[in-house]
């Protein structure tokens, strides 16, 4: 009906209609002859990108499989590792445990060592100390007697002198 009313009252016509289907033919015929070039270059351009672009897909696919399985083994001796680890950690520590208890042995036998020639050296001074202390009273002490003794036959010898003149002056 709507065709009925565009058209005049008349129906569809076959040359009318003919004519928009010829137009419409060569016009596509043209557009395609066109385009054709530049629609096939960038078919294909878009083509090679599409394929280059799977093939990196593929490619990265491929890689973060590898590293997924990398990561998947050791993951699976993770553990192993852990235990390694720590074994080194442990021995590396027996090893400076040992180490600083040498060094500290060590260090303990020349601090006995030094204080045992301190003691020594000062027993020596000590008793070099002792013995002029020793000297000097014996000294003291014999200078003391020496003296005593010295007044004691000073006074016999001055009685003894003065009894010998009195014997001579007795005599004259």
């Amino acid at each position: 009906m709507m065709l009925t009313v565009l058209s005049g009252g008349h129906g569809p016509s076959l040359y009318i209609e003919g004519f928009y289907l010829i137009d419409f033919i060569v016009l596509l015929s043209i557009l395609i002859w066109l385009t054709r070039k530049p629609l096939k270059s960038f078919l294909s351009s878009r083509r090679a990108r599409i394929v280059t672009d799977m093939e990196e897909a593929q490619k990265m696919r491929a890689e973060a499989e590898a590293k997924l399985k990398e990561y998947e083994a050791r993951l699976a001796h993770i553990e192993e590792e852990i235990q390694d680890i720590l074994a080194k950690a442990r021995e590396a520590g027996e090893e400076e445990r040992k180490r600083i208890l040498v060094n500290a042995t060590h260090a303990a036998e020349q601090i006995r060592a030094d204080a045992k020639a301190r003691l020594e050296q000062e027993g020596r001074k000590l008793a070099v100390t002792l013995r002029e202390k020793m000297v000097s009273l014996a000294l003291e002490e014999a200078q003391t007697e020496l003296q005593g003794q010295a007044d004691k036959h000073q006074g016999q010898f001055v009685t003894e002198y003065i009894d010998q003149i009195q014997q001579v002056e007795g005599l004259l």
